[in-house]
């Protein structure tokens, strides 16, 4: 296991457990299947023991996203960074390893995440949405992709980086439309989701959904008023035939009822 290996790697017979593992998080990023192969296994001191990208190991401990992971022992996320070898835009995620007789924490784990994964995910979900990193950086957005050349848009200033909610709707003017964002803050990363539509667009859409039930109200008035009508001439039609053959019989003729000799 992968516990047993950071307890033993520089043992004999530890290269068939690392060949084991290795195995192991290949599969994991197979499932993953974002293009990724950069998923690594750390020690205390930084130095990586194991690399799925094959390439050469080399020692961490100045990251401040493993800082962070063995200071809180939990796990950490770094911000956007990036890659030297892809030169792509990626967030790395880390997490600790527990040896579970001890409760120590022994090793880490950690991948990296390509952002324009996540563009491709918003785009074909929302139409105006992004997400920003716990720094306030936008890490993705629907509309558009953001490359590593690009100037980083950052929203410090926005209500999901000040405020100590961790979900809410606010309205801004953007380009000169009144714009309702609602979003939602991810606990475990700190990255923020938030979804922007204008004042307009929403209510065109309440609009539609207006026009669509008093359509269908008068539609289903129109039917209701045909039905009575027939109702009712199927109650008073009889009857007039009836007193028409009254009369008739009144002046010494017989009318035969033969309209409503079936009922």
């Amino acid at each position: 296991s992968t516990i047993d290996y950071l307890k033993t790697f520089n043992q004999s017979g530890a290269d068939k457990k690392r060949e084991l593992i290795l195995a192991q998080m290949d599969q994991i990023n197979t499932n993953i299947n974002d293009g990724n192969l950069n998923c690594i296994l750390s020690i205390e001191s930084g130095d990586q023991l194991i690399r799925t990208d094959r390439k050469e190991s080399t020692n961490i401990a100045d990251r401040e996203y493993f800082q962070e992971c063995w200071a809180t022992k939990s796990t950490a996320v770094s911000n956007i960074v990036i890659s030297k070898a892809a030169g792509n835009r990626i967030t790395i995620i880390i997490v600790p390893v527990f040896d579970p007789s001890t409760g120590e924490m022994i090793g880490t784990l950690q991948r990296s995440f390509d952002l324009s994964v996540l563009h491709n995910f918003l785009a074909e979900n929302v139409k105006n949405g992004y997400i920003v990193d716990n720094a306030g950086t936008v890490a993705a957005h629907s509309q558009f992709e953001i490359s590593p050349e690009d100037e980083p848009i950052v929203h410090t200033e926005e209500e999901y980086m000040t405020s100590s909610l961790t979900s809410n709707t606010f309205d801004s003017v953007i380009d000169g439309k009144l714009t309702y964002t609602s979003w939602v803050k991810e606990p475990v990363t700190g990255f923020v989701i938030a979804i922007s539509e204008t004042n307009a667009e929403i209510m065109s859409s309440a609009t539609r959904s207006a026009l669509t039930v008093i359509i269908l109200g008068i539609i289903l008035l129109a039917v209701a008023c045909v039905i009575s009508i027939m109702m009712a001439k199927s109650f008073t039609d009889p009857i007039a035939a009836v007193n028409e053959s009254l009369l008739a019989l009144a002046d010494g003729r017989f009318v035969k009822v033969e309209k409503f000799d079936a009922r």
